[in-house]
């Protein structure tokens, strides 16, 4: 143990010696001339001749050589300077073309031997190696003022790869590194460049990444692991985090990935002195912070500021970019602490290209400090922390999605002392066709969202720029997430709120202030338009209900703002009523002059109480239409008598207008109705004996139905299809009785659709209808007309399946059914036909239907009343053919005509042919 903390000191103190020389570059030149032996066979490898050579298969023992002094002070000498080489070095390259290549090299250093490199190129030397593994070195690649190339191999080293000065340039492929003893896999300084394609890099206790004086680090294809024993040397922070830049650096992190436990991600850190700025770069790849108090990105300065100004300095006064990280494609997730922290410095980070930025917390800035997060196409997960002298801005654009969290490893106190007791706090928020969303509450606990200071522009919405909050039951203290926003904003903003409970409570009128939920607070300049519902309306806690955001406050038609204020502001006095209060309260219609009114219903709501009566209407239709198959075999019984199976195909269609009994305070609504099918059938030979004969068939329908609520704003047409398989048969007497039955079943299905909604639902299920049919057809004295009285029984069933509304309520129809009674005849003349010619038939038909059903109801959450079927009088007028090819043509067309307050009116046509065979 002691010597690892020997170890860790001796490489911390060479760093801070080698970024604080007082010399302005770090000094490449040993303390004597460097051999030029190139002795393949010596113990240690030097070469410095300018010449190029090869070695393979050389394998180096250090165990033999002696540890120096114990005190870690004897590894830098009074005159030391960075380029000085160490004490034990396996193989030293130097001076301009001098070129090793090296392959299948195998160095065992000594772990009680501090100073023992495996590699140390200077001078413009250059070593290029294959294959080759350094194991229990200090520092496996040591390179100043040279080039080395490794592919392959490993290093396992306290510091697997040093890189100084300009000139100092290191690759590395496939090459797996080991970091360990508090130190450092890779490390740049002093405008060195380090390439790492492919391969790992892993630490124990140890950074990964360390830069300094514009080094520079890149990296494709890595995989990164940095993991944390829980141990001593808890304030030896530098060699806890995976990417550190101290003092101007850039690192380029590409298609990697990066696994860090109980370490912090990456150390942005400004020197007192130092121009340079440090930068990262990362692209498509996936770095994750795991552990309680690790930081993904942080934010520092060598001292910190806050113990040097006074209380009344401004972040612009001491504004100095301390560093600058991008994030292009990448998911970046810290789940148990801060994504970003500007501690002790000024911080920026951009995000572009679906990046994906998380953390328990995801942005904190301490006191006099500022910080800028810029979201182009990304998204963004947690809460902002802000210090009350701080400054933290976010912008969003181009559809960035930033979802607003509570922390949850963060004490309550803590995490809300520097908001003034909200969830989160910013400076300045501006959104840009980009959206912010409240994440639900788990235990009922809303956030409160500060935006501004005080004075100055706050908020700033552009373009499709969106809100989306939760609500609860606002009985007793008010059950929802809140914006308050301290200064000016422009802009309009759409705010969509999602309803987290099942009770929500009552709420008030339109128009009266001191009730309804108060979402969003501004004490600055602002507008009524500031703030709208996305869809117009709000639906909460599954009721179809609507619920309007309306806005109080200096010159707004609905009045001032009342002393209901849920945060107060900085400068703003709790008297000062010119404040705006947008609240979200009931819609209503009011229905007459007496002021009567009831709660507004979202506009798919007439859709789903329309449809039972339309697919009634429809069945109807099916019913009427495949009865013409019956009275077409009895109309031309003799001519058909003896002949085999007839096919049959018809299209039949209308347009009908639907009107309710209920007023519109009972949710009552009329509808325009259009159902147009074809059918197609088989009818089998009739069975004949001295009593009469019986005919059977089965027919197969498909229609189409659509409807389209009238006088409803922002409702639709919504349309259904519908498929039903069918038998009849039908008992004709001698005497001249006959009864007709019809069964048929099938299914139904469809989309519910709304201007400001798209398709809010689909709803199926089955239809079941059964008919019985008689009559008997009496021959008059006039001219050969036939009259056929006749009497109806229908009934019909509908079963819905259970469906779940956009605006989150259930649509329960359950099974509603319908009795129908049609009573009234048909009158017939037929041409008789010459031989071998058409044969000819006019007839006329008048029914009276009435529906037998009393109220129905349907549930939307509550219970909502179905309009009545009502009465109707059907007349209508046809023409039938009878061809002497076996073919019969047919065609009519039928008016309706409600006779009750209730009921269908319209006309429908249909047309089709039958052949014999």
């Amino acid at each position: 143990m002691i010597q690892r903390f020997k170890n860790c000191v001796s490489l911390y103190v060479i760093m801070v010696a080698a970024l604080f020389s007082q010399s302005a570059g770090f000094s490449a030149e040993p303390e004597a001339g460097v051999p030029a032996a190139c002795d393949e066979e010596a113990a240690l490898y030097t070469c410095s001749d300018g010449k190029t050579h090869i070695l393979v298969d050389k394998s180096y023992q250090l165990e033999k050589f002696l540890s120096p002094p114990s005190s870690f002070s004897s590894h830098i000498p009074q005159n030391w300077s960075y380029g000085n080489p160490p004490r034990v070095i396996v193989l030293r390259v130097a001076n301009q073309n001098t070129v090793i290549k090296a392959a299948n090299i195998k160095v065992i250093g000594n772990p009680s031997l501090q100073g023992n490199y495996g590699v140390h190129v200077e001078k413009a030397g250059k070593i290029i190696l294959n294959d080759s593994t350094f194991e229990n070195v200090e520092i496996g690649l040591n390179v100043s003022k040279g080039i080395a190339e490794m592919r392959g191999g490993v290093i396992k080293a306290a510091t697997g790869v040093m890189a100084a000065d300009q000139g100092a340039f290191v690759t590395l492929t496939d090459t797996q590194i080991e970091a360990n003893d508090f130190g450092t896999g890779l490390v740049s300084v002093a405008d060195s460049t380090i390439k790492v394609t492919g391969g790992a890099i892993s630490a124990v206790d140890s950074g990964v990444l360390y830069l300094s004086r514009r080094g520079n680090i890149a990296l494709d294809k890595v995989s990164i692991t940095s993991t944390r024993s829980p141990k001593e040397y808890e304030g030896l922070r530098p060699s806890h985090v995976v990417f550190y830049l101290l003092g101007g650096g850039r690192v380029i992190f590409k298609n990697g990935t990066t696994d860090i436990i109980d370490d912090d991600g990456m150390w942005l850190q400004k020197v007192k002195g130092y121009p340079w700025k440090n930068e990262v770069n990362v692209e498509n790849s996936v770095i994750s912070v795991k552990g309680k108090g690790r930081y993904g990105i942080l934010f520092l300065e060598e001292s910190e500021k806050k113990d040097q100004v006074q209380e009344d300095t401004t972040a612009e006064e001491i504004r100095a970019e301390t560093g600058v990280v991008r994030l292009k494609k990448t998911t970046f997730a810290v789940p148990k602490s801060t994504a970003i922290y500007a501690k002790s410095a000024d911080g920026r980070v951009y995000l572009s290209e679906d990046t994906k930025l998380s953390g328990d917390i995801l942005l904190e800035v301490g006191d006099y400090y500022s910080a800028l997060v810029l979201s182009d196409s990304s998204t963004l997960r947690g809460g902002v922390h802000t210090a009350s002298t701080a400054k933290a801005i976010i912008e969003l654009t181009n559809d960035s999605l930033w979802t607003l969290t509570q922390s949850k490893y963060r004490d309550m106190h803590i995490r809300r002392r520097g908001c003034q007791g909200s969830s989160s706090c910013i400076t300045s928020l501006n959104l840009s066709d980009s959206s912010i969303t409240f994440e639900q509450p788990e235990s009922g606990e809303y956030q409160t969202f500060i935006i501004g200071e005080g004075a100055g522009a706050a908020y700033t919405a552009r373009g499709n720029a969106r809100l989306h909050l939760n609500a609860g039951d606002s009985r007793g203290a008010q059950r929802s997430d809140r914006i308050s926003i301290h200064g000016d904003i422009s802009g309009t903003t759409k705010v969509y709120v999602q309803s987290v409970s099942e009770n929500f409570g009552e709420m008030a009128e339109g128009g009266e202030n001191s009730q309804g939920i108060s979402m969003i607070q501004i004490w600055g300049a602002a507008t009524q338009d500031s703030f709208k519902l996305g869809y117009g309306y709000a639906a909460l806690h599954g009721l179809p209900y609507q619920y309007q955001l309306n806005a109080y406050g200096p010159n707004s038609p609905l009045g001032p703002a009342t002393s209901q204020r849920f945060m107060k502001t900085n400068g703003t006095g709790p008297t000062d009523p010119d404040f705006w209060d947008f609240r979200l309260e009931h819609k209503y219609m009011e229905l007459s002059s007496s002021g009567a009114k009831i709660k507004a219903v979202v506009p798919q709501v007439s859709n789903y109480l329309l449809l039972p009566n339309a697919l009634f209407h429809s069945g109807l239709m099916d019913i009427n239409t495949q009865n013409k198959q019956l009275e077409t075999t009895r109309a031309n019984f003799d001519k058909f008598t003896g002949e085999g199976k007839a096919f049959f195909a018809l299209s039949y269609g209308g347009r009908h207008r639907y009107d309710s009994n209920l007023s519109k305070f009972e949710y009552g609504y009329g509808a325009d109705v259009d159902y147009n099918a074809v059918e197609a059938g088989l009818s089998l030979k009739a069975v004949e004996n001295e009593y009469g004969a019986v005919s059977v068939g089965v027919i197969g329908t498909y229609g189409k139905l659509s409807l389209q609520p009238q006088h409803v704003e922002n409702s639709q047409k919504s349309s259904f299809e519908k498929w039903l398989v069918s038998a009849y048969a039908g008992v004709r007497r001698s005497a001249g009785f006959y009864i007709d039955g019809l069964l048929s079943y099938g299914l139904f299905k469809g989309d519910v659709s709304t201007v400001v909604r798209g398709k809010t639902a689909s709803l199926k299920g089955k239809p079941l209808s059964i008919s019985l049919m008689g009559g008997k057809a009496f021959t008059t004295r006039y001219e050969g007309l036939v009259f056929d009285p006749q009497v109806q029984l229908i009934y019909q069933n509908l079963s819905f399946d259970k469906a779940r509304d956009i605006d989150e309520f259930d649509i329960d129809m359950g099974n509603l059914d319908q009795w129908t009674v049609r009573v009234g005849g048909r009158l017939s003349k037929t041409f008789v036909a010459i031989e071998n010619k058409p044969s000819v038939s006019l007839y006329g038909k008048l029914h009276l239907s009435r529906s037998l059903k009393d109220e129905q109801f349907v549930r939307f959450g509550d219970a909502f009343q179905l309009g009545a079927f009502g009465s109707l009088l059907e007349t209508g007028l046809g023409v039938q053919v009878i061809l002497p090819q076996k073919i019969t043509l047919r065609g009519d067309v039928l008016y309706k005509q409600k006779l009750t307050e209730a009921g269908f009116s319209g006309i429908s046509l249909s047309g089709g042919l039958r052949y014999r065979f």
